[in-house]
């Protein structure tokens, strides 16, 4: 199926996206460690600008991922064997409290 998806994601940029989104966040979770997987989320992706969106839950999470963003960026690559991700752009989540 992955194969599958990763053919068909070639050709329709909707599924180009999703596909890319799902390998990052497979690779996110082998490559961070528990705190910071259980303190961000992997929001979206821009292809074209090669952009990664992580929300975090506070400010030292934050710091840490900007502070090892070209590590960060550089495992990503490695482990998709392509250049996926240029950039990372760290933004603050709200409370995760229902209202």
């Amino acid at each position: 199926m992955g194969d599958f998806l990763k053919r068909l994601s070639k050709k329709n940029p909707i599924i180009k996206k999703s596909y890319s989104i799902n390998e990052i966040k497979k690779i996110w979770e082998e490559i961070a460690d528990e705190n910071l997987k259980e303190d961000t989320e992997i929001k979206d992706y821009f292809s074209r600008d090669k952009l990664l969106i992580i929300s975090c839950k506070n400010n030292v999470v934050m710091q840490e991922i900007v502070f090892n963003s070209n590590e960060i960026i550089e495992n990503i690559n490695k482990k998709l064997s392509q250049d996926i991700v240029n950039e990372i752009k760290v933004i603050r989540r709200c409370n995760d409290a229902k209202r």
